[in-house]
């Protein structure tokens, strides 16, 4: 069905235009985190956990955020796609609070779950936002193009947040650089209050709202019954996860080799992060080029080389092969959202 572009003969065009506008100034700030490329080091010394503790935390942080998704949408279906980013945020800023101020492993185990319960609910909701957004323009067709270049603009604030953190950090000391985490998240919450929530496709039926149970019900009976969305969706969870592994990674290997906190130690985070921002405007070329499932494919081989390698070269050099995550990182958003907003119904 598709969906109308004014209502009782205005022009709505401009509302759905708006949110184009400053979608990426919402992720802007959102992702200026200048704790981030610290967290580890103040997970150790601030919080006091050892890497063992780390490690007992991170899988329930791994479950929420690969396979919750399917429940995070029926939630934004029911409640709607702004309500729920919202709430993110909402959950995110609660998250970073409580982080800055965690002293055991239990209240650190707090933080993560709602570290991955701020991501799980907002990861899919916003590219689904701007889909909708498109698809009231009539503009469908660009949005694998406008959402990787709202990945590049967030990948941009993770460069400037990784070059500044440890700056910050020697200004203020890590834990203030954590709180200050929660400012950027508040201009991102403040943002969301222009966007206007886009119709879906299915605006005709909006009077018979489902309940969340028989949404999570369709969503899973779709996956069920759709072999290409079922296994694009495990494939995309599982590539996601092999992901996230970086951020545990590049902070103590850079720690093995004898740098400490500062400038230095987060400037040479900066050219993964660098190379995210040209994958992901470049996602679109890629995937015209080599076609989408070629380079999707290609991802995993390496994700696991440059495991590989890093376990392999003992040298600071080997810094060198998390570019290479980078690059995976930055092209696979845009590419695995625009190629599943297409064969699922907002």
């Amino acid at each position: 069905m598709t969906v109308q572009s004014s209502l009782n003969g205005i022009d709505q065009r401009p509302r759905w235009q708006r949110n184009l506008r400053l979608y990426p100034w919402f992720y802007f700030f959102h992702d200026l985190q200048f704790w981030l490329p610290l967290w580890i080091v103040f997970a150790i010394d601030g919080v006091g956990l050892s890497w063992a503790e780390i490690g007992a935390i991170g899988p329930a942080f791994y479950v929420i955020t690969s396979f919750g998704q399917a429940p995070a949408g029926a939630i934004a279906d029911r409640f709607g796609r702004l309500r729920v980013m919202r709430a993110s945020l909402v959950i995110y800023i609660a998250f970073i609070l409580w982080f800055a101020f965690a002293g055991s492993f239990w209240e650190a185990a707090i933080a993560w779950a709602l570290w991955g319960l701020a991501m799980v609910t907002l990861t899919g909701t916003d590219s689904a936002f701007l889909h909708d957004s498109l698809q009231a323009m009539g503009r469908a067709r660009d949005f694998e193009r406008l959402a990787g270049r709202a990945f590049a603009v967030r990948s941009v604030a993770m460069v400037l947040a990784t070059f500044g953190g440890g700056i910050l950090a020697g200004m203020i000391g890590t834990q203030l650089t954590v709180i200050s985490g929660a400012i950027g998240t508040a201009f991102a919450l403040l943002i969301t209050f222009g966007f206007r929530e886009p119709p879906r496709q299915e605006a005709g039926h909006e009077a018979q709202t489902p309940s969340y149970l028989s949404l999570m019900k369709q969503t899973l009976q779709l996956a069920a019954r759709t072999p290409t969305i079922r296994y694009s969706l495990i494939f995309s969870a599982l590539l996601v996860a092999a992901l996230v592994p970086e951020f545990y990674l590049i902070q103590p290997f850079l720690d093995r080799h004898g740098i400490e906190v500062g400038w230095v130690f987060t400037a040479l985070q900066a050219p993964a992060r660098i190379a995210t921002v040209f994958a992901a405007g470049l996602a679109f070329w890629l995937a015209m080029r080599f076609g989408l499932v070629r380079t999707v494919a290609s991802m995993p081989f390496w994700v696991v080389g440059v495991y590989v390698g890093i376990a392999l070269l003992d040298h600071l050099g080997a810094i060198g092969l998390f570019v290479l995550l980078g690059i995976a990182r930055g092209a696979q958003m845009p590419l695995m959202e625009g190629y599943l907003n297409r064969r699922i119904p907002s």
